[in-house]
C-alpha cells in the first residue's frame, strides 16, 4: 500500500508539472522509479508500469537518454515476466539504441541479458544464446558479477531444456559462488530451482527434492511469490511423477493463486498442464482434459512452444488411453515438430515412445518397433531413465505379443531395474502386470500369479484404475484357465467396472472376450454370444478391424446352448474310462497324468496318484494300443450324443 501511495503521489505531481507548475527533480524521478521497481517485484504490475510509464515522461522532458533507456528496459522486463513478449521485444530494441548511443555498456549488457531470457522462453535457443553469450562479454568489461551470474543462470535453463544435462550443470555452478559472493539469495534460490528441474528431469528425484528444499525459503525470504509458485510447481511434477498423487494436487494447489497473483500466464499454463496429467493417471479423464484445455490457449497466447508440445503429447495419452486412436495419432503429430522445432529430445523421445505404444496396440508390430527404436537413443542421449525404462516395458510387452518370451522376459528385466533405480512405482507395476502375462502365457500359473499379485498393491497405492483394471482381466484368464469359474467371473467383473470408470474401451471388449470364452466353456451359449458381440462392437469403436472381425465369428457361431445333463455326463464318463480299463489297467496312471498334466489340474492329478499307488508299466503305448482308445471313446460318445458333439470338443479343446 505505501509503494502504491507513493506512486499515486508522483504521479500527480508529474501531472501538474505538465500542466506548467514545478517539474520533478531528479531525485523525486529516481524514487518513483524505485516504487516502480518494488511494485513490480512484489506483485503490483500494473502500478508499477504505471510508474514506468510516469518516469519516462519525466526523462524524456529532461532529454535523459540514458535514464530514458533504463526505463525502457525496465518495463521490457515487466512485460517479458507477464508473457507479452511483443511489448517486451520492443521495449528492449528501444533501450539497445539508447545505450548505444550513450556508450552504457552496462545497460546494453542488461539489455541483452533480458532478451536472452524472452528468446528463451520462445523456444528461440540460438538467438538466446547469441544474446547471453555478448551479454557475459559485457558484464565482465564492466566488472558485474551479478550480471554474470543471472547470464549463468539463464545459459542452464537453456541447457537444461535442450536436455545438454552437463552443460546445464556447469553453468548454475558457475552461477552459485557469484550468487552469493555478492549476497545476491533471490539468484541462489533460482540456481537452486534450475537444479531441481534438472534432476527431476533426469530422474534423480532425491537431488531434486533437497534443490527445490533449499530453493523454497530462499524464495520466501525475498518475498518472491512468482519463484516459490515455480518451486511448489517443480515439486508437483516431481510427485506427479512418483505416483505421489495427493502430494502433488497439494503442491499444484499452492501454485496456482501465487501464478495468478503474478499475472504469470506461463506459471499458469504449466500448472494446468500438470494438473492435466495427473487427472490423466487418476483415470478422470474428463477432469484431464479440461486442464489441458486450459493450458493450450496459455501456451499460445505467450508463445511457448514446447509447453504447447507438452499439451498435445498429454491429449495425445489421453486418447490412446480411451482407445480415440486416431485422434490420438492427431494429437502427437501436433506436438512432434513443435518439440523439434525447440530442440527438445526428451520430449520427442516420449512422443516416440508413446507411439510405440499405440502401434503395439494396434498391433503393428513393425511400425511400434520402430517407434521404441527410435525414443531408447534418444532416452540415453539425455540420460532420461525413466524413458528408457518406459522403452524397455513397451519392447516386452510387444515380445510377449510376438511369442518371443526369453526377449519380453529381457527387456522387462531390463525395465525392473531402472524403475526401481528412479523409484517409479508405477513402472514398477507395469513390469510385474508384463510378467503376469508372461507366465500365464507360458501356463507357469503360481508364478503368474504371484506377480499379478505384486502389481495390484502398486497400482492401488498411486491411484491408477487402468493398471489395476489390467491386473484383474489377467486374474480373470488364470482362474478361467484353472476352471475356477467362480473367481474368473468376480476379477472379470472387477476388471469391468474399472474399465468403464477410466473409459478403456479396448480393455471392456477384452473382458468381454474372456467372458465369452468363459460362458461358452460352460455351456452358456447365449451370454457367450451376447459378451462376443459387445466385444465386436467395443473392437470397432477402438478401430481394432481385426479383433472385431474375430468377436464378430465367435458371435455368429452356432451351437447348442443346452448344457449335458449329469446322465449324459456320467454316460461319457463310464464310456471313456470303461474302454480304457478294458485295454490296459496298468497303464490308467500314465494316461490320466499326461491329460491332467495338459490342463493343469494339480489337485485332480494328485488324487489320481493316490488313488491308483499301484506299479505301472513304463513301456509307452503302441500305435495300435491309442488306435483303439480313441475309437472306443468316440464310438461311445456318437453313439449316446451325435447332436452334442460339438459341445464335447469345444469343451475340451477349451480346456486343453
Amino acid at each position: 500500500m505505501f509503494a502504491r501511495a507513493v506512486i499515486l503521489i508522483f504521479i500527480m505531481l508529474g501531472s501538474s508539472a505538465a500542466l506548467g507548475a514545478k517539474p520533478l527533480t531528479r531525485a523525486e524521478v529516481h524514487q518513483l522509479f524505485l516504487s516502480g521497481i518494488n511494485a513490480s517485484l512484489t506483485g503490483h504490475n500494473d502500478d508499477a508500469r504505471t510508474a514506468y510509464n510516469a518516469v519516462l515522461v519525466q526523462y524524456r522532458a529532461k532529454k535523459d537518454r540514458d535514464g530514458e533507456a533504463d526505463v525502457l528496459t525496465a518495463l521490457g522486463n515487466l512485460e517479458n515476466k507477464l508473457g507479452r513478449n511483443d511489448e517486451a521485444r520492443e521495449n528492449y530494441e528501444k533501450a539497445l539504441q539508447l545505450y548505444r548511443t550513450v556508450g552504457d555498456r552496462q545497460g546494453e549488457a542488461n539489455v541483452r541479458s533480458g532478451l536472452g531470457d524472452l528468446e528463451y522462453l520462445l523456444g528461440h535457443n540460438d538467438e538466446a544464446r547469441e544474446n547471453y553469450d555478448k551479454a557475459i562479454l559485457l558484464y565482465r568489461a564492466v566488472d558485474d558479477s551479478l550480471g554474470e551470474a543471472n547470464v549463468f543462470r539463464g545459459l542452464g535453463d537453456l541447457e537444461s531444456n535442450l536436455e545438454h544435462n552437463d552443460e546445464a550443470r556447469t553453468n548454475y555452478e558457475k552461477a552459485l559462488p557469484l550468487y552469493r559472493a555478492v549476497g545476491d539469495r533471490l539468484g541462489e534460490a533460482n540456481v537452486f530451482r534450475g537444479l531441481g528441474d534438472l534432476e527431476s528431469n533426469l530422474g534423480h528425484n532425491d537431488e531434486a527434492r533437497t534443490s527445490y528444499d533449499k530453493a523454497l525459503p530462499l524464495y520466501r525470504a525475498e518475498g518472491d511469490r512468482l519463484g516459490e509458485a515455480n518451486v511448489h510447481r517443480g515439486l508437483g511434477d516431481l510427485e506427479s511423477n512418483l505416483g505421489r498423487n495427493e502430494e502433488a494436487r497439494t503442491s499444484y494447489d499452492k501454485a496456482l493463486p501465487l501464478y495468478r497473483a503474478e499475472g504469470d500466464r506461463l506459471g499458469e499454463a504449466n500448472v494446468h498442464r500438470g494438473l492435466g496429467n495427473l487427472e490423466y493417471h487418476l483415470g478422470s479423464n474428463d477432469e484431464a482434459r479440461a486442464n489441458y484445455e486450459k493450458a493450450l490457449p496459455l501456451y499460445r497466447a505467450v508463445g511457448d512452444r514446447l509447453g504447447e508440445a507438452n499439451v498435445f503429447r498429454g491429449l495425445g495419452d489421453l486418447e490412446a488411453n480411451l482407445g480415440r486412436n486416431e485422434e490420438a495419432r492427431t494429437s502427437y503429430d501436433k506436438a512432434l515438430p513443435l518439440y523439434r522445432a525447440v530442440g527438445n529430445r526428451l520430449g520427442e523421445a516420449n512422443v516416440r515412445s508413446d507411439l510405440g505404444d499405440l502401434e503395439s496396440h494396434l498391433g503393428r508390430n513393425e511400425e511400434a518397433r520402430a517407434s521404441y527404436g527410435k525414443a531408447l537413443p534418444l532416452y540415453r542421449a539425455v540420460g532420461n531413465r525413466l524413458g528408457e525404462a518406459n522403452v524397455r516395458r513397451g519392447l516386452g510387452d510387444l515380445e510377449l505379443h510376438l511369442g518371443r518370451n526369453d526377449e519380453a522376459r529381457t527387456d522387462y528385466d531390463k525395465a525392473m531395474l531402472l524403475y526401481k533405480a528412479v523409484g517409479d512405482r508405477l513402472g514398477e507395476a507395469n513390469v510385474f502386470r508384463g510378467l503376469g502375462d508372461l507366465e500365464l502365457h507360458l501356463g507357469r500359473n503360481d508364478e503368474a500369479r504371484a506377480s499379478y499379485e505384486k502389481a495390484l498393491p502398486l497400482y492401488r497405492a498411486v491411484g491408477d484404475k487402468l493398471g489395476e483394471a489390467n491386473v484383474r482381466k489377467g486374474l480373470g484368464d488364470l482362474e478361467s484357465n484353472l476352471g475356477r469359474n467362480d473367481e474368473a467371473r468376480t476379477d472379470y467383473d472387477k476388471a469391468m467396472l474399472l474399465y468403464k470408470a477410466v473409459g478403456d474401451r479396448l480393455g471392456e471388449a477384452n473382458v468381454h472376450m474372456g467372458l465369452g470364452h468363459l460362458e461358452r466353456k460352460i455351456g452358456n451359449e447365449d451370454e457367450a454370444r451376447s459378451h462376443f458381440h459387445d466385444a465386436a462392437i467395443a473392437y470397432g469403436l477402438a478401430g481394432m478391424k481385426k479383433e472385431q472381425a474375430a468377436a464378430e465369428s465367435l458371435s455368429s457361431h452356432q451351437s447348442s446352448s443346452t448344457p449335458w445333463s449329469p446322465g449324459k455326463l456320467i454316460a461319457v464318463i463310464a464310456v471313456i474310462v470303461g474302454g480304457i480299463l478294458t485295454i490296459f489297467g496298468s497303464n490308467l496312471k500314465n494316461f490320466l497324468q499326461y491329460w491332467w498334466n495338459k490342463m493343469g489340474m494339480k489337485k485332480e492329478q494328485e488324487a489320481a496318484e493316490s488313488l491308483v499307488s499301484h506299479q505301472s508299466s513304463s513301456t509307452p503305448w503302441n500305435r495300435g494300443e491309442l488306435i483303439a482308445v480313441i475309437a472306443i471313446i468316440v464310438g461311445g460318445i456318437l453313439t449316446i450324443f451325435g447332436s452334442d458333439l460339438k459341445n464335447f470338443l469345444q469343451y475340451w479343446w477349451n480346456k486343453i
